[in-house]
C-alpha cells in the first residue's frame, strides 16, 4: 500500500499540476511543507520529468530536429509563493509547524520572505521555533565569507584575543617606558 508521499511523488512524476489548490486554497507544495515532507517539497520545487527534457538532453550539439511527444509539456516546478485563503504560503505552513528541513528548502529556493498573510505576518513573524531567524543569520554569515556563524564567531573571538594581547603588550611597553623615564629623571637630579 502506498502512503501519501509515495502517491504524491507518482502524481508529480506523471506530470500532474501541483499548483491546483484544494477548497481552502492549499496546494500540494503547501501541504508537503506543512507535513514536513522534505523529499516531496524538493521534488515539487524541482519539477516533473518530461519527454521534452529527456529528448533535449539526449540530443547532441549538431541535432537539428528533436522528436518529442507533442502531449508533453515541460513542468518547471511548483509555484512556491502561491497563497491559500488565509494568505499563507508554503513557507508560512512550514514555519507554523516547525518543519525545519522543508523551510530551509523553500528559503534556499528563494521564496519571497516578505510576503505577508491576511494577519499581516511574514514567515519570520509566524516562526515560533526560530528556524527562519537561524537560517537568515546563517545566510548572512555565508555572505560575509564564513561557512557558518560558529566559524565567524570563532574568527571574531580569535581577533578579539589578538587585539587584547596587543593592547596588553602596548600597555606593558608604555609602563616600561614610563619607569625608564622616571629612572632617568631620578639619576639627573
Amino acid at each position: 500500500m502506498l502512503g501519501h508521499d509515495e502517491v504524491a511523488v507518482l502524481l508529480v512524476k506523471a506530470g500532474t499540476d501541483s499548483d491546483i489548490p484544494d477548497l481552502t486554497g492549499v496546494t500540494t507544495l503547501m501541504d508537503a511543507a506543512r507535513e514536513g515532507s522534505a523529499k516531496l517539497v524538493k521534488l515539487l520545487l524541482a519539477g516533473a520529468p518530461c519527454a521534452v527534457k529527456k529528448a533535449l538532453k539526449s540530443c547532441k550539439k549538431n541535432c537539428k530536429m528533436v522528436q518529442v511527444d507533442p502531449k508533453c509539456t515541460p513542468i518547471f516546478g511548483a509555484k512556491m509563493n502561491l497563497q491559500d485563503k488565509e494568505g499563507n504560503t508554503a513557507a508560512h505552513h512550514a514555519a507554523l509547524q516547525g518543519r525545519k528541513e522543508s523551510l530551509h528548502l523553500l528559503i534556499s529556493a528563494k521564496t519571497r520572505r516578505t510576503l505577508a498573510n491576511k494577519e499581516k505576518q511574514t514567515i519570520l513573524q509566524v516562526d515560533g521555533h526560530g528556524y527562519v531567524k537561524e537560517w537568515f543569520a546563517e545566510e548572512a554569515c555565508r555572505k560575509r565569507g564564513y561557512k557558518t556563524c560558529e566559524s565567524e564567531n570563532a574568527a571574531h573571538a580569535k581577533r578579539k584575543a589578538a587585539l587584547a594581547k596587543k593592547a596588553l603588550i602596548a600597555k606593558r611597553k608604555k609602563g616600561a617606558a614610563a619607569r625608564e623615564k622616571a629612572k632617568a629623571e631620578g639619576e639627573l637630579r
